[in-house]
């Protein structure tokens, strides 16, 4: 059986229940909403006794084949600062089947500027980039490049956009709290998730710097080369992922650049535009050692 976490409205959740339904594969949603009922109970000796108390019922680690898991702040904002979430994430570390994804693994996510240094120090190229509270650098980083974007150094959602005249005019206001600035790459965009063995590769059509706020936005099957493939591989199995979304642009020339790895991935979102099975590879990746 499938243990998966996670919130009932989430849509890469409720693909991916949909895929073991047709399956037939048995699995327990505990839901996050509910999450405050949930309690988790570990021993950690030589063979790591855990178990799951959901309500009224009892669940033994060792009934579970592998796990999926994925809070969302929609389902609860303030979840993240309850003492519980230390907890689950003790658990999930702990446990001795298939996690997808180790919470350890993930920590790479919550400094980009980490991550990015870990990108191009095992596979791919990274744009020229620079983390500065100081306008000063800040400016004459600009001034480097024809274009140049600005993103959050942190793993929380944000919208990468390009500086413009008027922006600049409030640089200033960086003194506050350091940003990350980038040379702008001129190229296609590619999301390609490594799903266990599968990797699914999506090309992505916007006019938009930043195409996940695109409502336009399209996307097909992209066809990217082995060695490419294989890199996106390499690069989510050194981070210690199963399941990874990695965010690619391909230039004119040929060479590829990496601009992030998400270890919680909302493939539906590529899924429904691209008609890309992803959610059937995920729940393959989890059924691989369910009997």
């Amino acid at each position: 059986m499938i243990l998966l976490i996670g919130s009932r409205g989430d849509a890469c959740m409720n693909f991916l229940r949909r895929r073991l339904d047709d399956s037939s594969t048995p699995y327990l949603l505990l839901c996050q909403e509910n999450l405050a009922t949930l309690r988790l109970r570990l021993e950690l000796d030589d063979i790591c006794r855990s178990e799951v108390l959901s309500g009224d019922r009892r669940y033994r680690s060792s009934e579970f084949s592998s796990i999926y898991w994925r809070l969302t702040t929609e389902a609860d904002p303030g979840l993240s600062a309850t003492g519980l979430i230390a907890e689950l994430y003790h658990w999930l570390e702990a446990v001795r089947i298939t996690v997808v994804n180790r919470p350890l693994a993930m920590v790479s996510n919550s400094s980009k500027p980490y991550q990015l240094q870990e990108i191009a120090r095992k596979s791919f190229r990274v744009p020229d980039t620079v983390v500065t509270n100081d306008p000063a650098r800040a400016m004459q980083f600009i001034e480097q490049y024809p274009k140049v974007i600005c993103k959050s150094i942190s793993s929380s959602r944000s919208t990468v956009f390009q500086l413009s005249p008027p922006l600049l005019d409030d640089l200033d206001r960086i003194r506050w709290c350091p940003v990350q600035f980038q040379e702008f790459v001129e190229g296609r965009d590619v999301r390609v998730h490594v799903v266990g063995a599968d990797v699914i590769s999506t090309e992505i059509f916007s006019n938009e710097t930043d195409y996940r706020y695109d409502g336009a936005a399209w996307m097909v099957p992209a066809m990217v080369d082995s060695d490419v493939e294989e890199s996106c591989q390499r690069l989510t199995e050194s981070l210690g992922l199963e399941f990874a979304g990695i965010d690619l642009r391909i230039a004119p020339d040929g060479r590829v650049y990496c601009f992030e790895v998400n270890p919680s991935p909302a493939y539906s979102y590529y899924e429904v535009r691209s008609g890309q099975p992803i959610s059937a590879g995920l729940a393959r990746l989890l059924s691989r050692e369910t009997v």
